[in-house]
């Protein structure tokens, strides 16, 4: 946010530059990304087929286990293939390592993926409390292509999902997600966003889009009154009625920008961290995409909760850790 307030004299400040100092066990994880035998584990293949056990509802045993759908829908993602190329890279991955299971189908995978039960996402580190930062962004779904957009235009509104994100401010993790259609609003979504938080939170940092007294109030019953919370306010933001007395967050928030300004305001509060989760969602879109494959609604938040668990495998692999480059006056 920063850069945005002096956007007209950017050009007179050289660019920061910084030095990776553990480049030969980050090299190490990048390389580990793209590794068969991290997506597709010795655990994974003893629990291919569900164990036989007598079903209490309609229907037949399943043949695929939960863990052989995800990571069938993990391969697929991680290395951006169609249903049928997955099935297919599957299959020669088994007949190569000699494995006596077999591969779910394409047809198999779609419907399995609707109902999927995936495991919480958890961070990186056990910690006891956590530093959180709050954003969203915007997925394409199936539709029409820029270029027929440009050539041809449209004739309705073309639709987007949005993406609800909790990053860990100190080891970039992703705390909890939620995918909605692009009509629900970013503040509306904090409360179920916290509710997949098990940590205590020391710090919550977000947009102007959350600066709301609900968004305040959730924060508060989440995570007490301790917690610090940086969020900028809006234009023309109204304290509240008893603000000279007993002043709430929010309160203090504006009276500091308004007494400080909101650069200082954001060096103290700790807000410039908050484009850590502008990091988290060029992550997203540069290993994952920007698009959506599923067309069904309930099947793109399981496609979205699966990216989400694989960043934070990659996470967990390795990351830079850089220092500034001092420049000699």
């Amino acid at each position: 946010m920063p850069f945005k307030l002096r956007n007209n004299r950017r050009h007179k400040f050289e660019k920061l530059r910084y030095k990776i100092n553990n480049w030969a066990s980050y090299n190490e994880a990048l390389k580990n990304r793209g590794s068969v035998t991290l997506w597709f584990s010795d655990e994974i293949i003893k629990a291919w087929h569900p164990k036989k056990c007598k079903r209490r509802n309609r229907g037949g045993q399943f043949k695929y286990s939960d863990i052989a759908i995800q990571a069938a829908l993990t391969i697929k993602a991680v290395y951006h293939l169609p249903y049928r190329a997955a099935e297919g890279f599957l299959n020669s991955i088994i007949k190569l390592i000699k494995l006596a299971i077999k591969v779910p189908d394409y047809s198999r995978l779609c419907r399995r993926a609707k109902t999927l039960a995936l495991p919480d996402l958890k961070n990186v580190d056990d910690k006891d409390d956590v530093n959180i930062l709050i954003d969203s962004t915007g997925l394409k779904i199936f539709g029409a292509g820029i270029w027929h957009e440009e050539k041809h235009g449209l004739k309705k509104r073309r639709e987007w999902r949005k993406l609800h994100l909790v990053i860990d401010k100190d080891k970039h993790a992703i705390l909890a997600q939620e995918l909605t259609t692009y009509k629900d609003s970013d503040d509306s979504q904090v409360q179920s966003l916290l509710r997949h938080i098990n940590e205590a939170i020391s710090s919550v940092s977000a947009d102007t889009a959350y600066d709301s007294d609900a968004v305040y109030q959730t924060i508060l019953e989440n995570s007490g009154h301790d917690v610090k919370i940086a969020i900028p306010a809006r234009e023309h933001a109204a304290l509240s009625v008893g603000y000279k007395n007993i002043p709430n967050k929010r309160d203090q928030n504006i009276l500091s920008i308004e007494k400080d300004g909101k650069c200082r305001w954001q060096k103290h509060s700790g807000y410039n961290y908050r484009s850590l989760a502008e990091t988290a969602m060029f992550r997203y879109k540069n290993i994952v995409g920007d698009k959506l494959y599923s067309r069904i609604f309930l099947t793109q938040k399981i496609e979205s909760k699966i990216a989400c668990l694989i960043l934070n495998k990659m996470t967990s692999l390795g990351m830079p850790i850089s220092t500034k480059i001092k420049v000699a006056a």
